[in-house]
């Protein structure tokens, strides 16, 4: 067995040889020792603030829990024959606009050249005045004079700027 084991160890002199050489490089490394140094402050603030966080994340808990029970006191509070009737009587109503709106399309169509008469007339109207009144009078053949009260022509006038 001794033997063996010199030959082993003959066998794999160089491989332990790298191995012991790799392991002194690794611990002479200044790193390392930062490291752990690093590890150790990273270990005592977790043990500081590991707890604190548990108890707020069980108060979040709690809070979820009490607003869910909210939640379903409101979903139970819903009556579902409510809501049917409801979404009926939107399904009538969405029917009911379709068919105003289809009876209502053809009156565009009817109404502008109305609107634009109106437009025309409303702007002739606009235009007669004293002057246009007396010429369609005395082209009929009436002899037309027209008196206003002392101030009432300045006033038109202003008002037809």
């Amino acid at each position: 067995m001794l033997t063996t084991g010199k030959e082993m160890l003959a066998e794999n002199r160089e491989d332990l040889r790298a191995i012991v050489k790799a392991t002194r490089a690794h611990l002479e490394n200044p790193k390392v020792g930062r490291m752990i140094d690093r590890g150790d402050s990273i270990l005592s603030a977790l043990d500081k603030d590991v707890p604190v966080l548990l108890d707020r994340g069980k108060k979040l808990f709690g809070d979820g829990e009490r607003a869910l029970a909210k939640v379903e006191k409101l979903i139970d509070a819903v009556d579902p024959g409510k809501v049917e009737t409801m979404m009926a009587d939107g399904g009538a109503a969405l029917k009911n606009l379709r068919k105003l709106s289809e009876e209502f399309q053809g009156v565009g169509k009817a109404v502008m050249p109305m609107l634009k008469d109106l437009a025309t007339i409303a702007h002739r109207a606009a235009s007669i005045n004293e002057g246009l009144i007396r010429r369609f009078f005395q082209v009929e053949g009436f002899r037309v004079r027209i008196s206003t009260p002392y101030g009432v022509r300045g006033k038109l006038e202003k008002l037809e700027e």
